[in-house]
């Protein structure tokens, strides 16, 4: 059955597409599950370890598989990226990353940093002993400049190609994004709040100078991630030009957006420049 973590929707493995009826489907990717048959089977003496959320569900379970995998009572750590950064084992002479492009896909103007910053990351857990390491990265955009200056352990270059882009398209640092997310249980009263939120923004924003002049862009969409938890997800995206008095007048406003959409059923969340967009 396919199980959506977010949500816990099931439902049973379509042996047809649903849209065009054709039966030539089958899975993309690799999950840590089917991986860890695949090494069972290449490496049957190994002794394999996985770590991810459904083996991290209890308390402590985290730190007893680290514990495990110090002790050397594993030979094989495999987990999610949560075995990507602080980990300091140094009999570990060897690092894999698969699909380590599956972040490039992300609809998130900060997605090729973060793919940069998970491959360099898991790369320093190998070679940290007086043994040297090594990183193999499976990759179906090899030549992507992320995965390219990542490769070469060269942040300068990425920095200097990510800043060009950003100027480009006038992404942060050239400009702050302000995402207003909504969330509830009900759909229809979700859009419909945020329908009503981007309305008011406008006629706020058409009112103000300093907020006016310092607008980009102004849009209401539903999240990547459209349901957790039961809960549908939609969000208010703002972008404004740099300067301390339209970031000052859009804080203002944000203050007042706050108080004017108070809703018990209906959580209302603002956040300057988010880490993340899904």
């Amino acid at each position: 059955a396919l199980k959506c973590h977010y949500c816990g929707y099931q439902e049973a493995y379509p042996r047809a597409c649903p849209q065009c009826g054709s039966k030539h489907i089958k899975n993309f990717g690799l999950g840590t599950q089917k991986v860890e048959a695949e090494l069972q089977q290449l490496f049957p003496a190994a002794r394999l370890l996985r770590m991810d959320y459904d083996t991290t569900r209890r308390k402590g379970s985290h730190h007893r598989i680290l514990d495990a995998f110090e002790r050397k009572e594993y030979d094989i750590l495999l987990g999610t990226q949560m075995v990507a950064k602080g980990l300091d084992f140094s009999n570990v002479t060897l690092v894999g990353v698969l699909a380590a492009d599956a972040s490039l896909n992300l609809p998130d103007y900060r997605s090729s940093e973060k793919t940069f910053q998970l491959i360099t990351q898991v790369a320093g857990r190998t070679g940290r002993g007086n043994k040297p390491g090594r990183v193999i990265v499976q990759s179906y955009q090899p030549e992507h400049y992320a995965i390219q200056y990542a490769s070469h352990h060269d942040y300068t270059g990425f920095f200097k190609k990510e800043l060009g882009i950003r100027r480009q398209f006038t992404y942060p640092p050239f400009s702050h994004i302000i995402r207003v997310l909504i969330t509830g249980q009900n759909e229809k009263e979700v859009v419909q709040y945020a329908k009503n939120m981007l309305k008011w923004i406008k006629d706020k924003a058409a009112a103000d100078e300093a907020l006016n002049s310092g607008l980009l862009d102004l849009g209401v969409y539903e999240a990547p991630i459209q349901r957790i938890n039961d809960k549908y997800r939609w969000q208010v995206l703002i972008r404004i030009h740099q300067g301390i008095h339209v970031k000052e007048a859009w804080h203002r406003l944000s203050e007042s957006l706050i108080h004017k959409f108070y809703r018990e059923d209906i959580t209302v969340t603002l956040d300057f420049n988010p880490l993340s967009l899904i």
